[in-house]
């Protein structure tokens, strides 16, 4: 097993739905913590070097999108395993109260073999929120 620590600096640019006013809103959420991780160690082995990730989504857990609710507390957890070439990993985030959604937030690399599970702990702000009339778009 290889242990590491470190951390992570992630800016998520997330877009919301109209909401019941006509309005959406596009926020700029940086998200910051000390990380821990594990993985199988392997000599000449690497493990996905190029990753594609797919588009993530988050709910607020409000009844209108509400930017505020993405300030707070940061989490971050994510497992990988590469074999023969192809591999994937799943990951889920808490950016203050709004959560990840379904498996948008899988990713696939590609590298020889590994395997690895990491953690980020920390704090999530929203450092700009934008409002637009859905109404002009039409």
């Amino acid at each position: 097993m290889v242990e590491g620590v470190g951390g992570q600096y992630v800016i998520y640019k997330l877009q919301s739905p109209c909401n019941t006013q006509g309005k959406k809103y596009t926020i700029t959420v940086y998200a910051v913590g000390p990380s821990l991780g594990l993985g199988l160690k392997c000599k000449a082995c690497f493990t996905a070097p190029v990753k594609v990730p797919f588009n993530g989504a988050f709910d607020d857990h409000s009844d209108e999108p509400n930017p505020g609710a993405f300030n707070g507390p940061y989490l971050f957890i994510n497992a990988g395993a590469q074999a023969l070439g192809f591999g994937g990993s799943i990951s889920d985030a808490l950016l203050g109260r709004a959560t990840s959604v379904g498996p948008s937030n899988a990713s696939i690399g590609f590298g020889a073999f590994g395997a690895e599970v990491s953690g980020t702990i920390g704090t999530s702000t929203v450092m700009d929120a934008k409002v637009k009339d859905c109404r002009c778009e039409k």
